[in-house]
């Protein structure tokens, strides 16, 4: 070959290598752009094309480095933590309690690496590193525009919607972007979108230093305003409280000559967004003046790119001033911002309840929560002045209220005192005493008033300690500047449901840590077992803390990477500072990575795969950074040296090895992403009514996908909607269905209508014998398998199944009911057969439940009662044993109320058939055969559960007592004028009623008066046709 024909081809090789870097680099633009505009890739829909698009770009990308003959591989240790993810997690798929969702979890880290790896490579020059931080900056833009244009009406997300419905989009592909006062934007959750925002503000204020242009510096100043704006708006009190820190970081890895000037720059960025979103806050809670809003918003806008123009030169003089007086400097600021921010929290003016111009009597009230000692005496002080235009029982109330952690976690309080306060002579001091209790952690000062032509001024609220007289705590029932709301967040913030509740999700996730220790439990694993481990019944699908989560999934040898991986970035980052080639951009970023990190540790931020995407870039960045300063001699753990070079794969293997990979990854995905497609589309057609295509395509999606259950048993394809559910065995019984009804009404069906169903469903059992064997660990599986075993007629079979379901998620009382119910269904069956022995048999397994409900509920921090459904059964069931002797002549369904004197499944020492109308003045309690009152006077107790009655109908009322009592009446609010006494028969107290009102459809109280100390052994409500 002529040398002139070698150069030719070679000039081709070299066009051909070029443009598949740009057509690489524009990929991966592409990639780190959109994720977080589709609801930042939290759900499976968006995350495999996704996947297929990365994997599809990485084998180029392979290719492209063979071309160029570089089969370098591993270059740095990061490379080699971040493929440490990637093992981990597939090793785990072998002993995965979910093998799909382990792969799933998988693809993702697979993902991570190829998006991290071709960042690392491809960004090997200033220009592609700033393009990668550009996308990145631009990105988050638009975010944060769709956030706050959602919070100031949404005008233009509806024109951006409008505009995707025109390019076959359905629905609206953004909502959920502004709720509760705070913005969610595309991301979904506010705390996600907080931790994203602030990495990259940290990120555009690096961008922004290193420009000197001004119209650049503006632009940039802009952007930071509208991020940040955005981030406080998310009211995101974990990220708003993690800023300091990162900012404490940012200041020890900015390079020396520059420490001042970086932070100078965040601070001041940063600080007319806060002053701002503070008042705009203010705007959104009234629901007026959003105007001004907007106008403050444009304004804020314009100041921070003028901020952003001229601020390197105010950086650059406070820079060269000597430390200490930054120091001293500081501690002014800090004190003086201290003694702002404690002088605007604690500014209050008078608040004032008023039911002066109403009509109507109705509670007005304001409260404030307060955390104090227990076991300790306090005075609840304040000014106040009443009025009233005639004469009330009183003109204002006071209550004091006890929350533990209990109340705080589940609700509800202890009243620790009342006073009812009539017309105030003029403004009066008020001075209340209480004691806190000994498990007290806050307590809620409520002040109210009920009557109309009533009003009340506070003021000067506080709490003193009774023993010094010194003033605790200054209670602010009415901020100055409006922000009530914004301060509750922060103010005992310790003792907030949120915190409290978190630390018992990492203290259940712990349990479940120490049973998969090794090897973890599979991505996913979360999901399916901590309902096992829970503490008390609280629905969460993440572990909301990074760490805790990867441990569960992947075992210690996850956490071992990800310990490896933070000790690398954070000693590499620092021999890079020591040599002195750390300069703001760098900074910038490894301190973006602290901030995601660590908030991942208090929140599921990393569950949503657009930030992990940006966490993994950022990464790659930083890793090349390293790669282009850092010699290998640099880095001590590493025996193996090469000259001034990292160890590299060198060899082509490496490479194929990679190209194979890719393609095994690109085929699950691709696999599993046409299931979903071929499942979506069965149901488009189920909707149609055409029943064959639905069931071929679902049989499509099962051979694609035999790892989904849910397409054999039943998916759900309406988001929020759990009542729906399409799988191939619903669509089978509804030809099932078809098939009856046509033949009832004397159609004919073909003989090879008929095979192919029967070989639909032969098809159908094969699967479920397949699934069933998936079964262990799988809440929902083993709740569709009972579902199926019942249609099926496989009974026993399906308590099988639902008593496991019970062993995954004991504290649910649906799964009790459903238990409960299905033994009832069977006894009715073997008792109307004359199968006396089954029967009893069933019976008995029914009434247990309620022993095996009380020993759960032994480890239950929040015990669960058995719904109303399942106490009438059981109560059925109850009469039906007490009267077995005369089993024949017993008529079950006359039965509306029937003690059960040993139901306590809360374990409180209550029947949880009844309730005290009254605990000052009598209280029920249980042995387990009798209940037990005690009375300091006439007072009465009620039905926990609603008697279901039916008008014109006559019920017979009875009352066993072990001694005569002196007082005994009865009253159903809505049914009676008034209470009604019994009769004395047989040694029993009875009555009948008749219903001549119309009785609530949803059930009726019954009561029973009693004013002395009495054994009940029992109480039987029964309709009289039924005797």
């Amino acid at each position: 070959m002529s040398k002139r024909k070698q150069n030719t081809i070679a000039l081709k090789r070299e066009n051909l290598i070029n443009r598949l870097r740009i057509l690489l680099i524009a990929a991966l633009t592409i990639i780190t752009f959109y994720p977080p505009y589709l609801q930042g890739l939290y759900f499976e829909k968006h995350v495999l094309p996704t996947q297929i698009i990365v994997f599809v770009t990485f084998i180029v990308f392979l290719i492209y480095k063979l071309l160029k003959k570089d089969y370098t591989f591993f270059r740095t240790p990061i490379d080699y933590a971040c493929l440490g993810f990637v093992i981990v997690y597939f090793i785990s798929i072998f002993v995965a309690v979910h093998t799909r969702s382990a792969i799933i979890e998988w693809l993702k880290y697979c993902m991570y690496f190829a998006v991290f790896y071709m960042i690392s490579d491809l960004a090997d020059n200033l220009k592609t590193k700033l393009l990668f931080l550009w996308t990145i900056i631009i990105s988050a833009f638009g975010v944060s525009v769709i956030g706050l244009d959602a919070a100031f009406g949404g005008n233009f997300v509806r024109i951006l919607n409008k505009f995707f419905n025109q390019l076959g989009v359905k629905g609206d592909l953004f909502f959920g972007l502004y709720s509760n006062n705070r913005i969610h934007s595309t991301l979904q959750y506010a705390n996600a979108l907080a931790s994203y925002l602030m990495a990259v503000f940290f990120v555009t204020v690096g961008l922004l230093m290193f420009y000197n242009k001004w119209w650049q510096k503006a632009i940039l100043g802009a952007i930071s305003y509208i991020l940040f704006l955005a981030f406080m708006l998310t009211h995101s009190r974990g990220a708003q409280v993690l800023f300091p820190v990162v900012l404490i970081i940012l200041l020890i890895a900015a390079p020396k000559e520059n420490k001042i000037n970086t932070v100078t720059h965040v601070l001041i960025l940063a600080l007319p967004a806060g002053i701002i979103s503070f008042i705009i806050n203010v705007y959104f809670v009234s629901g007026d003046k959003i105007s001004k809003a907007i106008i403050l918003l444009i304004c804020g806008l314009i100041l921070n790119s003028l901020i952003g123009i001229v601020i390197k030169s105010l950086g650059g003089i406070l820079q060269k001033i000597n430390w200490k007086i930054y120091v001293a400097l500081l501690a002014v600021v800090i004190l003086a911002a201290g003694v702002v921010g404690n002088y605007v929290i604690n500014s209050s003016v008078p608040v004032e309840l008023s039911l002066m111009n109403s009509e109507e009597n109705k509670t007005v009230s304001v409260s404030k929560e307060i955390a104090l000692r227990p076991n300790k005496d306090y005075i609840l002080r304040f000014e106040a002045e009443s009025k009233m235009l005639d004469e009330k029982p009183y003109s204002f109330f006071v209550r004091i209220y006890s929350k533990n952690l209990r109340n705080i976690l589940f609700g509800g309080s202890k009243q620790l005192y009342r006073q009812n306060i009539m017309k105030t002579n003029g403004l009066e001091q008020i001075d209340i005493p209480f004691s806190t209790q000994e498990d007290t952690r806050l307590i809620n000062a409520n002040f109210a008033i009920y009557y109309s032509g009533t009003s009340v001024t506070i003021k000067n609220a506080s709490v003193i300690d009774a023993e010094t007289g010194k003033t605790v705590k200054n209670i602010v029932l009415k901020n100055k500047y409006n922000l009530d709301k914004i301060i509750s967040r922060f103010q005992n913030i310790f003792l907030q449901r949120s915190l409290v509740s978190r630390a018992i999700f990492y203290k259940d996730g712990l349990k479940i840590f120490l049973d998969y220790w090794l090897l973890g439990a599979g991505g996913g694993a979360w999901s399916y077992l901590y309902r096992q481990y829970q503490s008390y019944n609280y629905n969460s699908n993440q572990a909301h803390n990074y760490p805790l989560q990867l441990g569960i999934e992947t075992g210690i040898l996850g956490l071992i990477n990800l310990a490896c991986l933070v000790i690398i970035i954070i000693v590499f980052y620092f021999k890079h500072y020591k040599k002195g080639n750390s300069d703001n951009i760098s900074a910038i970023i490894f301190t973006s990575i602290a901030a995601l990190f660590m908030h991942s540790v208090i929140d599921f931020d990393f569950s949503e795969s657009s930030i992990l995407l940006l966490f993994w870039s950022l990464i790659a960045l930083f890793n090349k950074e390293l790669l282009e300063r850092l010699l290998l001699e640099d880095f001590k753990m590493l025996s193996i040296k090469r000259k001034n070079k990292f160890v590299n794969a060198n060899s082509k293997v490496t490479v194929y090895i990679g190209i194979t990979f890719s393609i095994i990854t690109l085929y699950f995905s691709s696999i599993f992403f046409a299931a979903s497609t071929y499942a979506k589309e069965s149901f488009d057609s189920l909707q149609d009514n055409n029943i064959d295509t639905a069931i071929n395509m679902m049989e499509k999606a099962i051979k694609l996908d035999r790892f989904n259950e849910k397409y054999v048993l039943g998916y759900n394809p309406i988001v929020n909607r759990p009542d729906i559910k399409v799988g191939l065995i619903n669509i089978l019984l509804l030809k099932n269905d078809m098939y009856e009804k046509a033949q009832k009404s004397g159609e004919q069906i073909s003989e090879t209508d008929l095979n192919q169903f029967q070989k639909q469903l032969s098809r159908a059992e094969l699967y479920i014998r397949n699934i069933e064997k998936k079964a262990r660990n799988n809440l929902f599986l083993t709740t569709d398998l009972a579902s199926y075993c019942f249609t099926n007629g496989e009974i026993d079979k399906g308590l099988e199944f639902l008593d496991l379901a019970i062993s995954y998620y004991p504290f649910e009382p649906s799964l009790w009911n459903a238990k409960i119910d299905v033994c009832c269904q069977l006894i009715a069956t073997y008792f109307n057969n004359g199968d006396y022995k089954k029967a009893e048999e069933y019976l008995e397994r029914c009434l247990n439940a309620i022993k095996e409900a009380s020993e759960i509920n032994k480890n239950n921090l929040n015990p669960f009662l058995f719904n109303a459904e399942s106490v009438e059964l059981l109560q059925k069931m109850k009469y039906l044993k007490d009267n077995w002797i005369i089993k024949e002549s017993c008529d079950v369904n006359s039965i509306i109320h029937y003690s059960i004197c040993d139901l306590d499944v809360n374990n409180d020492g209550i029947p949880d058939q009844w309730k005290s109308g009254n605990t000052e003045l009598i209280n029920v309690a249980t042995d387990g055969n009798n209940l037990l009152i005690t009375s300091f006077g006439r007072a009465f107790l009620y039905t926990n559960y609603p008697i279901i009655i039916e008008q014109g109908k006559t019920y017979q009322i009875e009352v066993k007592t072990k001694d005569d009592l002196q007082y005994l009446t009865y009253y159903i609010p809505g049914i009676m004028s008034k209470a009604m006494s019994f009769t004395r028969e047989d040694g029993n107290y009875k009555a009948e009623l008749l219903v001549e009102n119309n009785p609530d459809s949803n059930g009726n109280q019954l009561r029973l008066y009693i004013e002395s100390d009495c054994v009940i052994e029992s109480i039987i409500v029964k309709e009289k046709n039924g005797i």
